[in-house]
């Protein structure tokens, strides 16, 4: 089975996804997004809806037909691999559903992309190991390992974790994402360090709260809110 990665050696930063990147001299083994396609690695929100009976249903955005389908009476779906591929932007999507009889259902389904999601079903990680790389300095680093892993949820759930370790230090990071619809989209990481020196080992934590949504009128996504409370003896590796 093809794990579509990219292998690199040499000199490169870590991902910025869960940690501050870092310079480094080693090798990275990173999921090639460029191998996925795009309506497969990007979220966007499910339609759902009921149709009384046989009908067509419409996706609208700016009040640009973006999509339209027809579907038999019942429960239906229209997920991200019919709308992704179609340029569409965070913010409102207007759905109508025209029924055979000549009645019409209209609704709206809002969103906001959280910084970190992933659709459902998707995942993408990174590993890297190597030593920390001064940029202008020649001085030989310790060796280090950093792991992260992002996977998509249903509804609108995005989970990642994190682990950065070298013999002086240990970081773990776990987290998660949500898509609220028209209230926009709130994120939560929860981070631990521990440094150590000679005679001790100093324990620390930090957690972040983020929140963004989408300005419909707009259609700009704007970060109304990022907080980050670090405690006194939390360290970052660089």
């Amino acid at each position: 089975k093809k794990i579509k990665s990219k292998l690199t050696v040499g000199d490169k930063y870590t991902s910025a996804d869960l940690f501050d990147s870092v310079p480094f001299r080693g090798f990275s083994l990173n999921k090639d997004e460029s191998m996925i396609p795009f309506s497969q690695r990007t979220y966007y929100p499910t339609i759902r809806g009921i149709a009384k009976t046989n009908a067509t249903v419409e996706v609208r955005q700016n009040g640009y037909l973006i999509y339209s389908t027809s579907v038999p009476p019942g429960q239906f779906e229209i997920g991200r691999e019919q709308i992704a591929d179609l340029g569409v932007g965070v913010g409102v999507l207007d759905v109508s559903i025209y029924e055979k009889n000549g009645q019409v259902q209209n609704y709206t389904v809002p969103y906001s992309t959280p910084v970190l999601s992933l659709p459902d079903g998707y995942s993408k990680y990174s590993v890297t190991i190597g030593r920390y790389r001064e940029v202008n300095n020649d001085y030989i680093d310790p060796v280090f390992f950093e792991g992260t892993y992002i996977y998509g949820l249903p509804y609108g759930f995005t989970l990642f974790g994190g682990v950065q370790w070298v013999n002086i230090y240990n970081s773990y990071a776990i987290g998660a994402s949500k898509d609220i619809g028209e209230y926009g989209a709130l994120s939560f990481d929860w981070k631990t360090s521990v440094s150590k020196t000679d005679t001790s080992n100093e324990n620390g934590h930090a957690y972040g709260i983020r929140y963004n949504k989408n300005i419909a009128q707009t259609n700009t996504e704007v970060s109304l809110a990022s907080h980050y409370y670090y405690s006194k003896n939390y360290r970052t590796f660089s």
